[in-house]
């Protein structure tokens, strides 16, 4: 679990150092803070990416899919097995994240974004907004 956490930093670290400008976005107006994240902007999709590949238990292909974060929605196990890829094949759910609005920290010893990792692809209620699909 540890070898895990570390390698989630170490591609998240990566992913910040080639995406500065996700650092650099000065908000217009009183606050002096930064813009808060967009979960399903390009930043977003990088940390999605970055964390499912992360987490990807064994060797193979790997796609953070957008999820309506709804009751009605479908589950992930159920998003993932119905895509394919041409390299890939067919698919399957491994993770699940939801990765929150938050703004990103401008100081020291201050909250920033926010990612929660559900290890259940079966949540079909308003939880994850991001699927961790592999072949």
């Amino acid at each position: 679990m540890r070898n895990m956490f570390i390698a989630v930093l170490l591609v998240l670290a990566s992913v910040l150092a080639f995406a500065p400008t996700a650092m650099s976005q000065v908000a217009t107006g009183d606050e002096g803070g930064l813009d808060a994240f967009a979960p399903f902007g390009k930043e977003g999709q990088i940390l999605a990416q970055a964390t499912c590949t992360a987490l990807r238990p064994d060797t193979g292909y790997t796609f953070a899919v957008k999820r309506i974060c709804d009751r009605r929605s479908d589950s992930c196990a159920q998003i993932c097995s119905r895509l394919s890829e041409r390299q890939a094949g067919d698919l399957s759910c491994f993770a699940a994240l939801h990765v929150y609005a938050n703004s990103f920290f401008s100081e020291e010893e201050t909250l920033g974004l926010k990612t929660l990792l559900q290890t259940s692809c079966n949540v079909s209620v308003c939880g994850p907004n991001y699927c961790c699909c592999g072949n």
